[in-house]
C-alpha cells in the first residue's frame, strides 16, 4: 500500500484509461491470428510485493529487439497513457531487454502490419499490452485499485508467441502516480512469465 500519495479524482482517470484499452486487441487476435490458447498459456500471478528485480531468464530465441506498442491509441487522448508506457518500458529495461517504442497504432493494425513494423523499427518481435482496472472506494477518499496487465509477444509474421499476465493491488489517492505505480508493479510478473516460459 502506498500511503504517501496525495490528491484527486482517481475514478475519473481510471474510467478514461479503461475506455482506451478495452477488448479490441483480444478481438483482433481472434480475427487475425486465431485463439490465444494456441500460444503457451501462463498463469496469472504477481502483486505489489512481487515487483522486485526479475529472474535471470533466457531470451526468446531470435528476438534481439522488442517493439513496444504504446498504451496511447490513435484518436484516444488520455494523459495517463504516456506514463503507463514509460512504466512498462522502465521495467523492460530493468530486465536488460532491448526495445523501441512504436508510434501510436491500434492493435488490429499491429497484427496486420507486423512484418512492416518489424522492418521499419528493426525489431524481431512486438509487445502489445492491455490493462484492466477495478477500483472501489470513495471518490474523495482512498481508493483500492486492482490491476491486471496482459502482455502479448507477437512475431513479425503476426503470430502470438507468448503471453503473460501480471497483477497489482494498492490503496491510493493520486490518480497519476497511482496508475504509474500499478503498471510498474504489474509489468514485472508479466514479463517474468514470458521470459521464463518454454520458448516456442
Amino acid at each position: 500500500m502506498w500511503s504517501n500519495l496525495t490528491t484527486s479524482d482517481y475514478h475519473t482517470s481510471l474510467a478514461a484509461a479503461q475506455r482506451g484499452v478495452e477488448t479490441g486487441f483480444r478481438e483482433a487476435l481472434h480475427a487475425g491470428v486465431g485463439h490465444l490458447s494456441e500460444a503457451p498459456a501462463l498463469p496469472a500471478s504477481g502483486t505489489v510485493a512481487d515487483a522486485g528485480a526479475g529472474p535471470t531468464a533466457a531470451p526468446i530465441p531470435g528476438v534481439a529487439t522488442y517493439l513496444v506498442v504504446p498504451f496511447e491509441q490513435p484518436g484516444i487522448e488520455n494523459p495517463n497513457f504516456p506514463d503507463m508506457t514509460a512504466s512498462l518500458v522502465k521495467v523492460m529495461a530493468g530486465r536488460n531487454l532491448t526495445f523501441k517504442i512504436a508510434e501510436r497504432i491500434d492493435q488490429l493494425t499491429t497484427i496486420a502490419t507486423a512484418a512492416t513494423l518489424c522492418s521499419t523499427y528493426g525489431a524481431s518481435a512486438i509487445v502489445v499490452p492491455a490493462v484492466f482496472f477495478n477500483a472501489t472506494g470513495s471518490l474523495f477518499g482512498p481508493t483500492h485499485v486492482s490491476t491486471a496487465l496482459s502482455l502479448d509477444v507477437i512475431s513479425c509474421q503476426g503470430e502470438v508467441l507468448l503471453h503473460g499476465l501480471g497483477t497489482a493491488d494498492a490503496t491510493v489517492r493520486d490518480a497519476k502516480q497511482g496508475i504509474e505505480d500499478l503498471i510498474d508493479h504489474a509489468s514485472g510478473p508479466a514479463l517474468d512469465q514470458i521470459l521464463s516460459a518454454p520458448k516456442p
